[in-house]
């Protein structure tokens, strides 16, 4: 771990300036892990300050707001929270048990419906299926 932050600190600086870091973390990460994180960051790499900020944080600053819901679709869970000033309200936390194997496999039952017939479940193209999801999705910006 400590090799490839020394490559990337020396790819993202050209002096021996102390840099200001922010890290984009999941949610669940522990807090132990994000105190080794910076004690390395600080010691080794004279880090001038370390952020750690959740993806869906990220996600808001990369459009230039501070402020918004995120939706969050994985494979199988599907979670909502909004943000205000880049701080979360956790009352808003909805979790969803459906995520994009669930579509997927939707998907694959309204083929059948429709009249596309595969010769066994196991040979069912969930791989052309899983393209056509991805390719149909919308991402919001």
């Amino acid at each position: 771990m400590n090799a490839l932050l020394a490559y990337t600190i020396n790819q993202l600086t050209k002096s021996k300036e102390a840099l200001d870091i922010t890290l984009l973390m999941q949610p669940c990460v522990a807090i132990k892990e994000q105190k080794t994180f910076a004690e390395l960051l600080f010691e080794e790499h004279q880090a001038k300050s370390v952020l750690f900020a959740s993806t869906s944080v990220g996600a808001l600053f990369e459009v230039g707001n501070q402020s918004g819901l995120i939706v969050d679709s994985g494979d199988t869970l599907t979670t909502c929270l909004a943000y205000v000033g880049g701080a979360p309200l956790t009352k808003t936390l909805f979790s969803l048990p459906l995520g994009g194997r669930d579509i997927t496999i939707e998907l694959s039952k309204l083929l059948r419906l429709s009249g596309h017939n595969f010769a066994t479940s196991v040979s069912f193209p969930f791989n052309l299926i899983e393209s056509i999801r991805l390719r149909k999705n919308y991402k919001g910006e």
